[in-house]
């Protein structure tokens, strides 16, 4: 008989403002997580390699270094739950969100803007 998983999910944000759930629930590994989390958070896969993710707490940025796959699963593994205990910070940097003329950083509407089209209004 197949034991049913346990819902897991994470907080994840690049503002600190703003905040998405992901769902990570059966998960094989840290690469498989961190895809998720940047996926989610509107990354294009391209530029994947510039972000990082690191554990935080709402309302901050990050809190420690950058997390490598092996203690991302471990982490998500030990304070991942149902109830999004568990929350982390993505971002170009530690201390602050990505900025805006970074190439094809991703806006809160989900869509993506890339300095040479991107137009303030």
């Amino acid at each position: 008989m197949s034991r049913a998983l346990n819902t897991t999910r994470i907080i994840v944000s690049s503002n600190a403002e703003q905040y998405r759930v992901v769902e990570i629930t059966g998960a094989p590994n840290g690469s498989y997580i961190r895809e998720r989390i940047l996926s989610k958070m509107c990354v294009p896969d391209n530029s994947f390699s510039r972000y990082s993710i690191y554990q935080s707490e709402i309302g901050a940025y990050a809190l420690g270094d950058a997390l490598s796959d092996s203690d991302l699963f471990k982490l998500c593994l030990q304070y991942g739950d149902p109830s999004g205990s568990l929350r982390l910070f993505v971002s170009t940097a530690p201390n602050r969100p990505p900025t805006r003329n970074e190439p094809e950083y991703p806006l809160e509407n989900g869509y993506y803007s890339n300095s040479r089209y991107y137009r303030s209004r």
